[in-house]
């Protein structure tokens, strides 16, 4: 029997929410499929998908002044189908993004870019307030399951997810509500003295000013691929170096962005990474679909001659201690639990007037989410993903955001930014500036 998810948004569900005033705060999923997909197959394994995910059969009722919450859609998850060439699926891809979800309908759109008969771009666009990068995954798992038991002719398993709480509600008790508050508090000076000494940092200039106005905001994606050796170099080369990936691939974002700034004698970048809390939550939560993310991050002043493999330990540094004290859980918390309400109070026209005022005032992250290696199989029958990456629409306050994924030793690079203050020419430098410094430093190993 389905329950259905009848609960409050969360404090991080609802400031997504709310930022669909200002830009909707869109991700996807883009696989390239290999098999033959048919558009009536799609649409009913797709209906089993809604039947197996609470989180697929919701949508946000918002009434004004009040807390939005999760209640039943009226329609079945949209699906759209075109022929196209895979250069043109990915501009498709990022308008989708852009594009705002209809009142009553679920926070999940598939889209398919058909590119003969048995190669197809398969992009699952969802809403960052139901659903994070591993969830986009394992729904693309299940859909391929699905999919392939309805080609055998056998009865997929679709049987409902129960409906989980809100994450936070499954937080450690030590880490959970109000009374973690304190435990974070007397770092906050040790936060302060970290971006005290390095410098406040400085905004993308790449693009001319603007005033903020989300109709003026497109998004402009470019992703960029390293092949399973170097990917193998890379993984052996970060290790030796006393670093990891995340640090190395973070390392030459920052690099690359830092040469879009001003020359300086040291530019202070603001940087963070995600932070998937699924194993760490009280029950852990397996493949179900919803927003189990969070993110921590730093601040670090960087020249242009600084050695890669020494910024990359430095980032991995960080990183490390921001982990040991537990910042995940922190982020996770306290921000959003005075902006949830402040998005209620705004309302969508105050929302934007307030958006600009902080496009003006506050300094955008340089956001790198590296899902890893992907372990989910993505292989079910006749249909198997050759390449997969995920593309994300930057919130308001961000300019630049960049994905990594790697699928059988490829590691698929995405940089996203938004003009018109970054602009297309300037996410292309950077993307090519980031994996031009890898397989340079890369080069000594393969020789």
């Amino acid at each position: 029997m389905q329950s259905d998810l009848r609960r409050p948004l969360g404090p991080n569900e609802e400031v997504f929410h709310h930022l669909d005033a200002l830009s909707s705060p869109n991700f996807a999923i883009v696989a390239t499929v290999l098999g033959p997909l048919e558009d009536d197959a799609i649409v009913g394994a797709l209906a089993h998908l809604q039947r197996r995910h609470p989180i697929l059969r919701a949508t946000i009722h918002a009434p004004r002044w009040r807390a939005p919450r999760f209640a039943p859609a009226s329609t079945p998850i949209p699906y759209r189908r075109c022929d196209a060439a895979v250069r043109d699926a990915h501009r498709m891809v990022d308008n989708a993004l852009q594009s705002c979800f209809l009142p009553g309908t679920p926070r999940l759109g598939v889209h398919r870019f058909a590119h003969g008969a048995a190669c197809s771009t398969i992009a699952l666009v969802l809403h960052h307030a139901i659903a994070d990068a591993k969830s986009g995954i394992f729904l693309l798992a299940d859909l391929l399951r699905v999919l392939r038991a309805m080609a055998e002719g056998a009865a997929p398993d679709t049987a409902s997810l129960q409906p989980l709480p809100y994450f936070e509600e499954l937080f450690p008790r030590e880490y959970r509500g109000w009374r973690a508050v304190a435990r974070y508090a007397s770092a906050l000076p040790q936060v302060a003295r970290i971006i005290g000494g390095n410098g406040y940092p400085v905004p993308l200039p790449a693009g001319p000013p603007a005033a903020f106005d989300p109709a003026l905001r497109r998004l402009f994606s470019v992703r960029r691929v390293l092949e399973p050796d170097h990917t193998r170099h890379l993984v052996g080369r970060s290790r030796r170096a006393g670093t990891t990936v995340q640090g190395a691939l973070q390392a030459a974002l920052i690099r690359a962005v830092a040469g879009e700034l001003p020359a300086a004698p040291g530019l202070p970048v603001g940087y963070g990474a995600a932070v998937d809390l699924r194993r760490a939550l009280a029950p852990p939560v397996g493949a179900d679909c919803g927003l189990f993310v969070t993110g921590v991050g730093g601040v670090l002043r960087v020249r242009r001659d600084d050695a890669f493999w020494s910024l990359a330990r430095a980032v991995r540094a960080d990183l490390d201690r921001a982990f040991e004290r537990r910042w995940q859980f922190f982020i996770a918390q306290v921000p959003h639990r005075w902006a949830a309400p402040l998005g209620r109070w705004l309302g969508a026209r105050g929302a934007r007037t307030f958006g600009r005022f902080l496009h003006r005032s506050q300094w955008p992250m340089v956001l790198l989410t590296n899902i890893g290696q992907v372990t989910t199989p993505l292989a079910h029958g006749p249909f198997r993903v050759t390449e997969l990456g995920f593309a994300v629409n930057p919130s308001a306050f961000r300019d630049l955001v960049a994905t990594a994924a790697t699928l059988d030793g490829r590691l698929a690079l995405t940089v996203c930014g938004v003009a018109p203050r970054v602009l297309p020419d300037a996410v292309s430098r950077i993307a090519d500036h980031t994996v031009a410094t890898l397989l340079r430093e890369l080069a000594p190993a393969e020789d």
